[in-house]
């Protein structure tokens, strides 16, 4: 039962990393659902809130580089 909730907690962090993105989402989706990270989620560990939390960092990462490229041209 924890691993179930693991990878719903996993694709809800994803959900919301998706949400926030303006652009590049098809790159963090992939990124997410890259079968290394989806085994490594699975597992009854907390590894899925740090994988998320990283999804989550990229999205706005992306959008930060995104609105500094605007700005400079």
């Amino acid at each position: 039962l924890g691993r179930i909730f693991n990878v719903i907690f996993y694709a809800l962090l994803v959900y919301w990393g998706l949400k926030i993105s303006k652009q590049y989402r098809i790159q963090l989706f992939v990124m997410a659902s890259v079968p290394f990270a989806l085994w490594v989620t699975s597992g009854y560990s907390y590894d899925s809130l740090y994988y998320g939390i990283i999804i989550i960092i990229m999205a706005q990462l992306t959008n930060f580089w995104r609105s500094q490229e605007e700005n400079i041209s």
